[in-house]
């Protein structure tokens, strides 16, 4: 049988206002799903490709900046 969990009103206003008090986080503190990520440099990636560069090298690139990404994710729709 499944618990059902509540907590006060009073909580949750605390909460809404403790989140509402948060500073906002710099650019490069965000962040991103891996396709987000590589929607946001899509330009980029196509650039790579047209100068010749294949999907694993491409990875290659990504693992040096410690990006953990696989050949489908720089697939460009």
């Amino acid at each position: 049988m499944p618990v059902v969990r509540s907590f006060t009103r009073g909580q949750w206003e605390a909460l809404g206002r403790r989140l509402g008090a948060l500073p906002e986080k710099g650019k490069d503190e965000q962040h991103l799903k891996v396709g987000d990520g590589v929607k946001s440099i899509r330009t980029q990636i196509g650039a790579a490709r047209e100068k010749g560069y294949t999907l694993n090298e491409l990875i290659e690139q990504a693992a040096q900046e410690g990006i953990d990404v696989k050949t489908r994710h720089f697939r460009l729709r």
